[in-house]
């Protein structure tokens, strides 16, 4: 006696077998492939680690380190900050997440095959090689959005097929709705464009094939736009906006390849076994074994071809299984001969295992981008006890680009680890490379103040070698020296009335060519001239061809050198301050010789035509061949540039100085973590608060890094302005946090117009109003009047503003898309909501007419 199901309960059973096959393929395939995808903890673990709180609100200061930058609150990005909330590690919020899309792709490629084909066990196949594959297991889970995208395929084919079948363009509304709750996706263009790329292509298929009107097709696609672009108009109309950035053309392959895949589809039973086992071998070469195709092209476009081979393989199997077995056949029979037995037949069974077979030891064997989890050593986590949230930055050094290389993972990292673990905002990136050798100034602390760095952590875990950096060891001694001795400069010169300042060419010893084209026109002398220039009115002079050499240190450089009368001791002396001026490069050295003929050299980056005033550290050279300083005898000036090009270079005042010590140090050592990381924290009196106001403005003359190092600058009074320099009045000011996009300030004393500086990176929706704001100007952009919004200190947000005789002063800073966003997150979300109880509401009134009407008729 058989079992009979209704239709409901089989379908359950059916969704039930797929459900419970995708979770034992999860497990399968993070037992075998050695942990949970690394990619995927990642993301997982940067988006656990904010709460629904910080969720909520649009940031934008991505240059310095905001860590919830370009978020979108979707239903993929939620799920694992929802996790962490209820608890889970993140090795559960991964497998929870991992389980729950492979086991919705895993449920619609069945349904979608079987649709297809017509065919229970093509449905099972198609699932299992959508899960297994190797083009799947190698671009699936490289993110989330790529992730979301494999699955929104099969489901948008499915709606729009039913679409199709049923005549309805209204379900365009349902696409729409399935891509709002998975639209993580969507938030890049070019995802958006694949998917519509398929969608139309399913349509230019059937408009081919059939009598389909093609104003039912147009119909359908600007229902789901129309209604897509309601329900997500946050996402396009603030930032985070659609990322339009770094648009792939190639996406445009996807219209042809899923028509040629739609077309075959729907003639497959008209292909014989010769052309159904072609099909299956192209498509499973397709599943790209060898890595040709995920390594060229996009992730979005191999997730559309992997659903197209996909279908094609379990269409193809499904043929070529129908054929087969009407030429051979394999049988089963179980029970006694007569009418108990029965008879199974395995023909196509066995075809199918047999090309899964081939397909699943691809996936498995295939090199994929899978490696053990995200195991973080504890010292790191510690940091989350040292330093705690708020408003400050933090700088990793050595400052990094092209990925984190670390001594204990074996994967390369695109961030610092603590932008995964930490929720202060970190600074890293190109734009700050400077910093490496900045931060052992001593006037550095300017820059920490400005850009409202509380902490540096410095680093020893990161393998040199591939980072190509500066030794780490050397930069903590740097960052304990600076801070104690810098040089006696002041106003762009020496301090030559100082005590601690000797010049060196009033000794009189004489300058001597030591690398130069002896066959052409060269020349060397002291000079004296006849006004002070350079701090000195005795100069060095030489000009001459760039040279070869057997020594590395001078080979294709002019070089000459200024020896002293005597051997002398400069122990007692921290920096060697001189002027210089070069034509013909900007490339140069400086090497100081001892009596044994070992020496020490620094390079160094000077602006052509022009003065520069170098000072080098004595104790902290580029590089050092064992240098005796109690017995200095030579300076040595190399020009570098290409062979046979004529420079020239004059040395004004040279000046050795002992160097200020500083009665306080800017900057302490805060904590040493496990012989790995060493974290200092710069001291509350040389910190700024979030928005603060200043006595001066001055021009920028380009380099931000070099204007904070100038000694006019003092960051809690000054402040540099990439254009407009006005003339300004201290203001006190207090200010409160409403929330993180409005702050209310409140000014005290001033006179005529002050500037007040937010530390948050400059963008141009930052909008300072005189009073309290109206929402219609905010929501419609009415600017303030009496007020000009400036980029203050390279990166911030400043505001001058032209204040009447009313005190206190009452302002207010918005971030003019934090409300904007509000109020289409309110459109959205009731969109979505209204959509859900009209499908609820219409099936019901549905089934209640259906139901009056048969009543009717029975009466």
């Amino acid at each position: 006696m058989g079992l009979i199901l209704s239709p409901k309960s089989g379908r359950v059973l059916e969704v039930s077998a797929v459900i419970y096959s995708a979770v034992l393929l999860v497990c399968a395939y993070t037992i075998l492939l050695g942990g949970l995808p690394y990619n995927l903890m990642v993301e997982i673990q940067e988006i656990s680690k904010r709460n629904f709180e910080t969720l909520k609100y649009c940031w934008i200061s991505e240059g310095l380190g905001k860590p919830n930058d370009k978020l979108a609150f979707t239903t993929i990005y939620v799920l694992p900050a929802l996790l962490k909330i209820l608890g889970a590690d993140l090795s559960l919020a991964c497998l929870t997440l991992l389980t729950a899309l492979w086991s919705l792709g895993g449920c619609s490629t069945y349904l979608l095959a079987k649709r297809f084909s017509k065919n229970y066990l093509a449905g099972l196949a198609a699932m299992l090689i959508y899960l297994g594959a190797a083009t799947s297991l190698r671009g699936f889970w490289c993110s989330l959005d790529v992730s979301a995208l494999y699955v929104l395929t099969l489901i948008i084919l499915l709606i729009t097929d039913e679409a199709y079948q049923k005549r309805k363009a209204s379900y365009g509304f349902y696409a729409a709705l399935t891509s709002t709750i998975l639209s993580g996706t969507l938030v890049k263009l070019d995802n958006l464009a694949v998917l519509t790329f398929t969608v139309l292509a399913y349509f230019a298929v059937r408009i081919r094939r059939e009598n389909v009107e093609l104003k039912h097709a147009a119909l359908f696609l600007t229902i789901a736009g129309a209604s897509w672009l309601i329900m997500n108009a946050w996402w396009l109309a603030v930032p985070p906006s659609l990322n339009v950035e770094n648009f792939n053309p190639l996406c445009v392959v996807v219209f042809p390849i899923t028509a040629l895949t739609l077309m075959l589809l729907l003639r497959i039973d008209k292909l014989d076994a010769a052309q159904a086992l072609a099909l299956i071998a192209s498509a499973i070469l397709l599943m790209d074994p060898r890595e040709i195709i995920s390594s060229n092209i996009p992730l979005n476009v191999l997730a559309i071809i992997s659903v197209d081979v996909t279908l094609l393989v379990a269409a193809g199997l499904k043929r070529f299984s129908d054929i087969f077995s009407n030429y051979i056949s394999i049988s089963l029979v179980v029970g006694e001969s007569g009418d108990k037995s029965k008879e199974y037949d395995l023909t196509k069974p066995l075809i199918f295992l047999l090309a899964l077979g081939v397909v699943l030891y691809q996936g498995l064997t295939a090199p994929l981008l899978w490696a053990s989890g995200l195991n973080i050593p504890e010292h790191y986590k510690e940091l989350n006890s040292l330093i705690t949230p708020r408003d400050h930055r933090i700088l990793t050094i050595p400052v990094l680009t092209g990925g984190y290389c670390y001594n204990w993972s074996s994967v390369r990292f695109r961030k610092p680890v603590e932008s995964l673990i930490l929720d202060n905002p970190i600074i890293y990136g190109c734009e700050f490379t400077a910093l490496n050798d900045l931060t052992g100034r001593g006037e550095s602390w300017k820059i920490l103040s400005a850009l409202n760095v509380k902490f540096i952590v410095l680093h020893y875990d990161i393998i040199r070698d591939e980072a190509q950096t500066v030794d780490p060891r050397i930069m903590e001694i740097r960052l304990n020296y600076s801070f104690i001795v810098s040089p006696n400069l002041a106003n762009g010169s020496v301090n030559v009335t100082s005590e601690d300042v000797k010049p060196i060419l009033e000794d009189l010893g004489f300058i001597q060519l030591v690398n130069f084209n002896s066959e052409k026109r060269y020349g060397a002398e002291i000079r004296h001239v006849e006004e002070e220039a350079a701090q000195s009115k005795i100069h060095l002079y030489a000009y001459g061809e760039s040279w070869i050499s057997e020594l590395a240190n001078l080979n294709q450089t002019f070089s000459f050198a200024y020896i002293l009368p005597r051997v002398a001791n400069w122990l007692d002396y921290n920096y060697l301050e001189f002027w210089i001026k070069v034509n013909g490069s900007e490339a140069a050295s400086i090497q100081i010789q001892d009596v044994f003929g070992r020496w020490a050299l620094w390079q160094l980056n000077l602006k052509e035509h022009e003065w520069n005033l170098v000072a080098i550290r004595l104790n902290d050279a580029t590089m050092d061949n064992g240098l005796d300083r109690s017995r200095v005898v030579a300076v040595v000036f190399s020009i570098h540039a290409p062979l046979e090009s004529i420079v020239e270079a004059e040395v004004g005042g040279i000046f050795l100085d002992k160097g200020i010590i500083f009665e306080s140090k800017p900057l302490e050592l805060h904590e040493k973590l496990n012989q790995q990381l060493t974290v200092y924290r710069l001291r509350d009196e040389f910190e700024l608060s979030k928005i603060y106001s200043v006595k001066e403005v001055l021009k920028s003359e380009g380099d931000i890094f070099k204007d904070f190092l100038k000694s006019e600058f003092d960051p809690r009074n000054v402040a540099y302005s990439n254009t407009e320099v006005e003339h300004v009045s201290y203001a006190e000011l207090d200010y409160v946090e409403v929330e993180p996009t409005r702050y209310r300030v409140t000014v005290y004393n001033f006179q005529d117009r002050f500037l007040v500086i937010l530390n948050e990176k400059f963008d141009s929706g930052w909008t300072l109003y005189v009073g309290e704001p109206n929402p219609i100007d905010i929501l419609t952009g009415g600017g303030p009047r009496n007020v000009k919004h400036v980029k203050i200190n390279g990166f911030l947000n400043g505001w001058y503003v032209e204040a009447g005789d009313f005190k206190p002063l009452t302002l207010t800073i918005v971030y003019r898309p934090q409300p904007l966003l509000e109020v289409l997150r309110v459109t959205s979300t009731v969109s979505a909501v209204s959509s859900f109880i009209i499908l609820f509401f219409k099936k019901k009134a549905a089934r209640m007419l259906k139901h009056i009407k048969t009543y009717g008729e029975k009466t």
